[in-house]
Protein backbone atom coordinates (compact mmCIF):
# COMPACT_ATOMS: atom_id res chain seq x y z
CA UNK A 1 0.00 0.00 0.00
CA UNK A 2 3.01 2.26 -0.41
CA UNK A 3 1.48 4.80 -2.86
CA UNK A 4 -1.59 4.92 -0.62
CA UNK A 5 0.69 6.03 2.21
CA UNK A 6 2.01 8.88 0.11
CA UNK A 7 -1.34 10.00 -1.26
CA UNK A 8 -3.84 9.45 1.54
CA UNK A 9 -1.60 10.59 4.41
CA UNK A 10 -1.37 14.30 3.46
CA UNK A 11 -5.03 14.57 2.48
CA UNK A 12 -7.70 15.70 4.93
CA UNK A 13 -10.66 13.59 6.00
CA UNK A 14 -12.85 15.85 3.84
CA UNK A 15 -10.60 15.17 0.84
CA UNK A 16 -10.98 11.43 1.35
CA UNK A 17 -14.76 11.86 1.68
CA UNK A 18 -14.78 13.75 -1.62
CA UNK A 19 -12.69 11.05 -3.35
CA UNK A 20 -14.97 8.31 -2.04
CA UNK A 21 -18.11 10.20 -3.07
CA UNK A 22 -16.83 11.08 -6.55
CA UNK A 23 -15.16 7.81 -7.44
CA UNK A 24 -16.84 4.98 -9.30
CA UNK A 25 -16.39 1.48 -7.91
CA UNK A 26 -15.60 -1.00 -10.70
CA UNK A 27 -14.88 -4.72 -10.88
CA UNK A 28 -12.00 -5.61 -13.18
CA UNK A 29 -11.81 -9.11 -14.71
CA UNK A 30 -8.51 -11.00 -14.83
CA UNK A 31 -6.50 -9.98 -17.90
CA UNK A 32 -8.36 -6.67 -18.33
CA UNK A 33 -6.27 -3.50 -18.34
CA UNK A 34 -7.35 -0.38 -16.47
CA UNK A 35 -4.46 1.51 -18.06
CA UNK A 36 -3.07 0.83 -21.53
CA UNK A 37 0.36 2.12 -22.46
CA UNK A 38 0.13 4.94 -25.02
CA UNK A 39 -3.66 5.36 -24.78
CA UNK A 40 -5.12 8.55 -23.27
CA UNK A 41 -6.21 8.17 -19.65
CA UNK A 42 -9.29 9.88 -18.29
CA UNK A 43 -9.04 8.78 -14.64
CA UNK A 44 -6.84 7.75 -11.77
CA UNK A 45 -7.52 4.55 -9.86
CA UNK A 46 -7.26 3.32 -6.30
CA UNK A 47 -6.93 -0.46 -6.07
CA UNK A 48 -9.45 -1.57 -3.45
CA UNK A 49 -8.97 -5.33 -3.78
CA UNK A 50 -7.03 -7.76 -5.94
CA UNK A 51 -3.71 -7.44 -7.74
CA UNK A 52 -2.36 -5.95 -10.94
CA UNK A 53 0.76 -6.27 -13.08
CA UNK A 54 2.52 -3.26 -14.56
CA UNK A 55 4.12 -4.08 -17.90
CA UNK A 56 5.53 -2.41 -20.99
CA UNK A 57 4.05 -3.03 -24.43
CA UNK A 58 7.26 -4.46 -25.88
CA UNK A 59 7.92 -6.66 -22.85
CA UNK A 60 4.98 -8.46 -21.27
CA UNK A 61 7.00 -9.34 -18.15
CA UNK A 62 5.72 -7.66 -15.05
CA UNK A 63 7.88 -4.72 -13.96
CA UNK A 64 5.81 -4.12 -10.80
CA UNK A 65 3.08 -5.76 -8.74
CA UNK A 66 0.28 -3.61 -7.37
CA UNK A 67 -2.14 -4.47 -4.58
CA UNK A 68 -4.90 -2.93 -2.45
CA UNK A 69 -4.20 0.66 -1.47
CA UNK A 70 -2.09 1.51 -4.51
CA UNK A 71 -2.90 4.47 -6.76
CA UNK A 72 -2.34 4.28 -10.52
CA UNK A 73 -2.60 6.88 -13.25
CA UNK A 74 -1.20 9.75 -11.20
CA UNK A 75 1.62 10.53 -13.65
CA UNK A 76 -0.81 11.06 -16.53
CA UNK A 77 -2.92 13.20 -14.21
CA UNK A 78 0.07 15.50 -13.79
CA UNK A 79 1.31 15.77 -17.35
CA UNK A 80 -1.80 14.84 -19.40
CA UNK A 81 0.31 12.50 -21.54
CA UNK A 82 -0.62 8.89 -22.29
CA UNK A 83 0.68 6.34 -19.78
CA UNK A 84 4.14 4.84 -20.27
CA UNK A 85 3.06 1.38 -19.06
CA UNK A 86 -0.03 -0.82 -18.91
CA UNK A 87 -1.73 -1.96 -15.71
CA UNK A 88 -3.56 -5.29 -16.01
CA UNK A 89 -5.57 -7.26 -13.45
CA UNK A 90 -3.91 -10.50 -12.43
CA UNK A 91 -7.10 -11.70 -10.74
CA UNK A 92 -10.63 -10.39 -10.30
CA UNK A 93 -10.05 -7.02 -8.68
CA UNK A 94 -11.93 -3.95 -7.56
CA UNK A 95 -10.86 -0.35 -8.19
CA UNK A 96 -12.21 3.09 -7.42
CA UNK A 97 -12.09 5.05 -10.66
CA UNK A 98 -11.83 8.82 -10.14
CA UNK A 99 -12.54 10.66 -13.40
CA UNK A 100 -10.02 13.31 -14.40
CA UNK A 101 -12.85 15.73 -15.24
CA UNK A 102 -14.16 15.58 -11.65
CA UNK A 103 -10.65 15.99 -10.26
CA UNK A 104 -9.94 18.99 -12.50
CA UNK A 105 -13.18 20.67 -11.42
CA UNK A 106 -12.27 20.02 -7.77
CA UNK A 107 -8.76 21.42 -8.33
CA UNK A 108 -10.23 24.63 -9.79
CA UNK A 109 -12.75 25.13 -7.00
CA UNK A 110 -10.67 23.93 -4.04
CA UNK A 111 -7.06 25.06 -4.33
CA UNK A 112 -6.19 23.69 -0.88
CA UNK A 113 -7.26 20.21 -2.03
CA UNK A 114 -5.22 20.67 -5.21
CA UNK A 115 -2.16 21.70 -3.21
CA UNK A 116 -2.44 18.68 -0.89
CA UNK A 117 -3.01 16.27 -3.78
CA UNK A 118 -0.18 17.60 -5.94
CA UNK A 119 2.21 17.66 -2.99
CA UNK A 120 1.31 14.06 -2.21
CA UNK A 121 1.83 12.98 -5.83
CA UNK A 122 5.12 14.89 -5.96
CA UNK A 123 6.32 13.14 -2.80
CA UNK A 124 5.32 9.77 -4.24
CA UNK A 125 7.17 10.42 -7.50
CA UNK A 126 10.24 11.71 -5.64
CA UNK A 127 10.35 8.49 -3.61
CA UNK A 128 10.03 6.38 -6.77
CA UNK A 129 12.93 8.30 -8.34
CA UNK A 130 15.05 7.78 -5.23
CA UNK A 131 14.27 4.06 -5.32
CA UNK A 132 15.20 3.81 -8.99
CA UNK A 133 18.46 5.70 -8.40
CA UNK A 134 19.29 3.48 -5.43
CA UNK A 135 18.69 0.33 -7.48
CA UNK A 136 20.94 1.65 -10.24
CA UNK A 137 23.70 2.41 -7.74
CA UNK A 138 23.42 -0.94 -5.97
CA UNK A 139 22.79 -3.10 -9.00
CA UNK A 140 19.83 -5.41 -9.46
CA UNK A 141 20.97 -7.97 -6.86
CA UNK A 142 21.38 -6.63 -3.36
CA UNK A 143 21.00 -8.27 0.04
CA UNK A 144 19.45 -5.17 1.56
CA UNK A 145 17.50 -2.95 -0.74
CA UNK A 146 17.40 0.37 1.07
CA UNK A 147 15.02 1.61 -1.64
CA UNK A 148 12.33 -0.13 0.41
CA UNK A 149 12.94 2.29 3.27
CA UNK A 150 10.03 4.62 3.78
CA UNK A 151 10.59 8.36 4.23
CA UNK A 152 10.20 9.24 7.95
CA UNK A 153 7.55 11.88 7.20
CA UNK A 154 5.53 9.32 5.27
CA UNK A 155 5.95 6.78 8.05
CA UNK A 156 4.34 9.23 10.49
CA UNK A 157 1.33 9.60 8.22
CA UNK A 158 1.05 5.87 7.48
CA UNK A 159 -1.35 5.11 10.33
CA UNK A 160 -3.61 7.94 9.20
CA UNK A 161 -3.39 6.75 5.59
CA UNK A 162 -4.25 3.16 6.57
CA UNK A 163 -7.24 4.38 8.56
CA UNK A 164 -8.41 6.49 5.62
CA UNK A 165 -8.08 3.55 3.22
CA UNK A 166 -10.17 1.41 5.59
CA UNK A 167 -12.74 4.22 5.70
CA UNK A 168 -12.93 4.22 1.90
CA UNK A 169 -13.41 0.44 1.85
CA UNK A 170 -16.09 0.62 4.56
CA UNK A 171 -18.07 3.37 2.82
CA UNK A 172 -17.88 1.66 -0.57
CA UNK A 173 -18.93 -1.71 0.85
CA UNK A 174 -22.27 -0.10 1.69
CA UNK A 175 -22.82 1.00 -1.93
Amino acid sequence: MRSGLYLLGPLSDEDVEWITGNGIKETVAPGKSVIVEGEPLDAIFIILDGSFDVHLRNDQRSVADLHAGEFVGEISLLDSRPPSASVTAREQSIVLRIPRSRLNTKFQTDTAFAARMFRAIGTLLAQRLRQANQKLMQGAASEHDSADDIDPDVLEASAIAATRFQLILKKLSKS
